[in-house]
């Protein structure tokens, strides 16, 4: 049985190391504009980053970036997709 994730452990090791952010800051209602200071290009870059295959690959469309404001509801997203993304049948073509 594979040992569960900790998805938020994850995202705000990705957010410090990536954006120069200390630890202490990333908490469940920081900001990411305001609080831990992430400007446009920051944002599109946590995108590819939290979207690579590598990290958890799953696409994160460009509708949901407006609800993902705070490092809270980044890790409720992801956890949320990758619930998805487990239930999802696989589909074969031949």
């Amino acid at each position: 049985m594979e040992k569960e994730r900790d998805i938020s452990r994850e995202i705000k090791e990705l957010i410090v190391k990536e954006f120069f952010v200390d630890e202490k800051e990333v908490v469940p209602e920081a900001k990411l504009t305001d609080n831990l200071g992430l400007d446009s290009v920051d944002l599109l870059e946590l995108r590819w980053l939290l979207e690579d295959e590598n990290q958890f690959g799953i696409e994160i469309p460009d509708e949901d970036l407006d609800e993902i404001t705070t490092f809270g509801k980044v890790v409720e997203y992801i956890q949320k997709r990758l619930a998805e993304k487990e239930q999802k049948p696989l589909t074969y073509s031949i």
